[in-house]
């Protein structure tokens, strides 16, 4: 192998790399019935990774259960020290594609993480 001259590349080397803190987020994931359940935690696992302090789980109709589990396997099996910070439950008024007015109930999760967070 070859050896690199210091003076080359000594620019490069000796470069100073500057960190740069994220503000606080919140970041929503749309809870539905067309993908695994394991998705929807993937899509929360790599928020809160990229600095995410708050996942909002927003579901509606039959869907909801499936927001109820995500919360449930995030805080029970990849992460220890999530919180759920905030649940509301409302409801909307959807036309479906023939037409009609439904009323669907809505389910909004916030979880949250402290600062300093290690997965499990």
């Amino acid at each position: 192998m070859a050896e690199v001259s210091d003076s080359k590349y000594r620019g490069i080397i000796s470069r100073t790399v500057h960190t740069v803190t994220m503000p606080e987020t919140t970041k929503t994931v749309i809870v539905g019935q067309s993908k695994p359940l394991l998705n929807y935690v993937t899509a929360c696992i790599t928020m809160f990774n990229g600095g995410a302090e708050h996942v909002v789980l927003r579901s509606r109709g039959e869907a909801i259960n499936i927001a109820v589990d995500v919360a449930q396997l995030l805080k029970n099996k990849f992460f220890s020290q999530v919180q759920i910070s905030k649940i509301q439950i409302d409801g909307e008024s959807v036309t479906s594609r023939d037409g009609r007015q439904l009323n669907l109930p809505v389910l909004e999760i916030e979880l949250s993480l402290p600062k300093n967070h290690a997965a499990v």
